[in-house]
């Protein structure tokens, strides 16, 4: 979706097979940043994305670029109840929640998912859905996050 190699060359195998995998790739929010120009380039921040520092200034650019992500999320009208915060993802204390963000955003651009607001399927609480059994709202809800995974 970038269009590059999200890992050097020359880290390529070790950085995908380390379990923090995705902490080390998102932690300076340079990525986070390049996501929204693709998914919302009218409403991403202008603001240069902070490439290039010094280590004395890493903690402040990266954490910048990850607040000014979050900040265009919510521009766009995402929950700050459905994010997750600077820190968390910064200092890794809660990438469970960086997760379900993620995956909160991923829903928000897909118009087809149950969680967007685009979304052309009613509420879960709408009469429609409301109708449904337990055991069939959730085979709709896992066929919808299989869609999904072919969409993305």
């Amino acid at each position: 979706m970038l269009g590059r190699n999200l890992y050097p060359e020359d880290e390529c195998d070790a950085a995908r097979n380390d379990e923090n995998a995705l902490f080390l790739l998102l932690r300076s929010g340079v990525i986070l940043r390049e996501l929204m120009v693709v998914l919302a380039p009218n409403e991403a921040n202008p603001t240069p994305i902070a490439r290039s520092y010094t280590k004395l200034l890493a903690p402040w650019k990266e954490r910048e670029n990850i607040s000014i992500f979050l900040n265009d999320c919510r521009m766009l009208g995402m929950a700050d109840s459905s994010m997750f915060c600077t820190d968390d993802l910064y200092e890794g204390s809660n990438m469970v929640q960086v997760l379900f963000g993620l995956q909160y955003i991923q829903c928000w651009f897909n118009p087809n998912s149950l969680l967007s607001t685009r979304s052309n399927v009613s509420s879960p609480r709408s009469t429609k859905l409301g109708s449904l059994s337990d055991t069939d709202f959730l085979a709709m809800f896992q066929n919808q996050m299989l869609i999904e995974d072919d969409v993305l």
